[in-house]
């Protein structure tokens, strides 16, 4: 009986213990549910929207998960980004200082060697090609230029076959095979010092191009042309300033038309307009507000394109649009900016989204697909400039969500990633990457 009664209080016992541990088990699961839930909604709103649209990203946050989130977020914010973005100052230290040099001069010069016209009137047709001699005849149409740059022009015309006017597809592309030639031996040299030799160099090489892109081609100036149309909206949404007014261009075409004088021929030939038009204002339009930008980005990598995302983000299209910039030759479309692009070794066909892409590829990772929508809604729209200007904690807090979606989407790729960037055994990135992982879990809570 007393064993029995024992063994009753023992079952009683392990019932109550077994109670115990459901209660808790059932309390853990609700507090788990809670947690997941809480979690969903800390991920930024994404605003479904097509680029042009705009909705204010609003991440939900309380003071508890921010206290939860300070630490990996400080880490994103001053640990990786920074050392992502401190490349990114090395790479663009290199760019600037690689840029403004003869070499570069010369690879402008050459995007011109596969560019045809056809100029028709009426029924008769005229096949022109954009040969090396005419831009020896920009140099030497104005007092100032003939004498700076002589020599450049001199060794330009040593290419020449068949005198001025021949210049059939064959002859063109053995002068444009000389000209490597002569840039190969250091021969065409541009006497590029500085910035303001580069962006005046640059504008000679192609006078002969922005002389067509002015004159007779697709209306290149004007409300509708490809001035205002696709270039000032491209560098706006690229967050480039100082850009030059759609009427100070207009302006400034009209004083060089005025001082080129009449064009002669039947065709309105393009050796005639390459003589005298002084075009290279259109590409200092172009070039000095990249170059700007790429200074100030250099000085601080980090603030400056932080600043920049979310504008871009909502004007990407605008950027797509000044990557495709054409000009309209007998129906068929020359691109401009796809053709430099691809004298710089750059794919620049396609979207804006696509063209970054596919910069990304070659990355020992899988990136997942960058949220423009909810960068674009990273800060408040100025409707007057309908330019957005970024809220900084709005952007960190969508890049913390993107690293932290990157990390997981691809682990194999981010261990790869760490054993390359910091030298260690792969063995040791695996626990490098869980420290990260759990970084970017509390991280992500305030989000």
């Amino acid at each position: 009986m007393f064993a029995g009664s024992d063994d009753a209080e023992t079952n009683s016992v392990k019932e109550k213990h077994t109670m115990k541990i459901m209660t808790i088990r059932r309390a853990l699961r609700t507090a788990l549910a809670a947690f997941m839930a809480l979690l969903v909604l800390t991920v930024p709103a994404a605003a479904q929207t097509a680029a042009g649209t705009w909705e204010k990203t609003k991440p939900f946050k309380s003071s508890f998960c921010s206290f939860l989130a300070k630490p990996g977020q400080y880490i994103v914010k001053s640990v990786l980004l920074p050392r992502l973005l401190g490349d990114l100052e090395v790479a663009l230290q290199g760019v600037t200082e690689g840029l403004y040099t003869n070499d570069t001069v010369n690879t402008i010069l050459l995007a011109q060697r596969s560019i045809e016209f056809v100029i028709s009137q009426g029924s008769a047709t005229s096949r022109q090609f954009l040969r090396p001699f005419k831009v020896a005849d920009a140099i030497r149409a104005w007092p100032d230029t003939k004498e700076k740059y002589e020599a450049a022009a001199a060794a330009l015309d040593t290419v020449m076959i068949g005198g001025k006017t021949g210049g059939n597809a064959a002859d063109t592309a053995k002068e444009w095979a000389a000209v490597d030639t002569l840039i190969a031996e250091g021969a065409l040299d541009w006497g590029v010092t500085g910035r303001e030799s580069f962006v005046e160099a640059a504008g000679l090489a192609l006078r002969p191009l922005l002389n067509l892109l002015c004159h007779r081609t697709l209306n290149f100036r004007g409300k509708d042309g490809v001035y205002a149309a696709a270039i000032v909206p491209g560098l706006e949404a690229l967050g480039c300033k100082d850009i030059l007014s759609i009427e100070e261009f207009e302006e400034t075409y009209l004083k060089a038309m005025k001082a080129a004088g009449p064009i002669t021929g039947m065709f309105a030939d393009i050796t005639a307009i390459s003589a005298k038009m002084k075009s290279d204002f259109a590409l200092a339009a172009i070039l000095n507000p990249v170059l700007d930008l790429l200074e100030e980005l250099q000085a601080d990598p980090q603030g400056k394109l932080i600043s920049l995302l979310p504008n871009v983000a909502y004007r990407r299209d605008d950027i797509t649009a000044l990557f495709g910039a054409g000009i309209e030759n007998d129906g068929q479309t020359t691109k401009i900016f796809e053709n430099l692009g691809g004298a710089f070794g750059l794919d620049l066909s396609g979207t804006f989204e696509e063209v970054l892409q596919g910069a990304l590829v070659g990355l020992p990772l899988q990136l997942p697909p960058i949220p423009w929508d909810v960068l674009a809604g990273a800060g408040d729209l100025d409707e007057v400039t309908n330019t957005v200007i970024a809220d900084t904690d709005l952007v960190y807090a969508v890049l913390t969500d993107y690293v932290g979606h990157a990390i997981d989407s691809d682990p194999q790729g981010v261990r790869n990633l760490i054993t390359e960037s910091m030298g260690i055994p792969s063995w040791a990135s695996f626990f490098v990457y869980y420290l990260l992982k759990g970084v970017m879990f509390f991280a992500k809570i305030g989000v």
